[in-house]
């Protein structure tokens, strides 16, 4: 890496938002470019880079990354505060109930305008429910978008259907 003069940032290869170093053809993905050391934003990272080596202009967003602690309740949580939110307890949820969950909750974050701009999850099986917010926050959904989907019933999903209920 010296050799070839690669900045360093750190213990960190040097990117920029396209993934690429400060050498010509040269990428850097994953744990070796920073951030948080997660495998599916090291995945996410060689998407933007293969990408850029297409030719293509592509730059990274990690503000809907969702993170994961695998615990019982599984705690997972996705892009960041926004001026109101809407919690509801797991003991709402009745497909977490036939688990014998009852610890936990569904939280989700929004604007002024209803747009969703991430969520925490204490639940069971939130790392696959997360991902549900994640896209969210990435299209630009609003609360009633999230409120109007179909879940399938009992879901542990439905607690943030539930949380996108309107209470202002």
């Amino acid at each position: 890496i010296e050799k070839l003069g690669i900045e360093m940032d750190g213990r960190f290869i040097k990117t920029d938002s396209h993934k690429r170093t400060n050498v010509p053809n040269i990428y850097a993905i994953g744990d070796v470019s920073g951030g948080p050391m997660l495998a599916h934003k090291a995945f996410y990272d060689g998407y933007v880079a293969a990408e850029n080596i297409l030719g293509n202009d592509t730059v990274v967003d990690y503000r809907a990354m969702p993170f994961v602690v695998y615990t019982d309740p599984e705690i997972a949580f996705t892009g960041k505060a926004g001026t109101k939110s809407n919690k509801v307890p797991v003991l709402a949820n009745p497909r977490s109930l036939t688990m014998n969950q009852q610890d936990g909750f569904f939280k989700l974050y929004y604007d002024d305008d209803g747009t969703i701009t991430g969520a925490g999850v204490a639940a069971p099986r939130s790392s696959e429910s997360i991902t549900e917010i994640s896209l969210a926050v990435e299209s630009g959904l609003s609360i009633d978008d999230l409120f109007l989907t179909i879940h399938p019933h009992p879901t542990v999903s439905e607690g943030l259907k539930d949380a996108a209920e309107r209470r202002d």
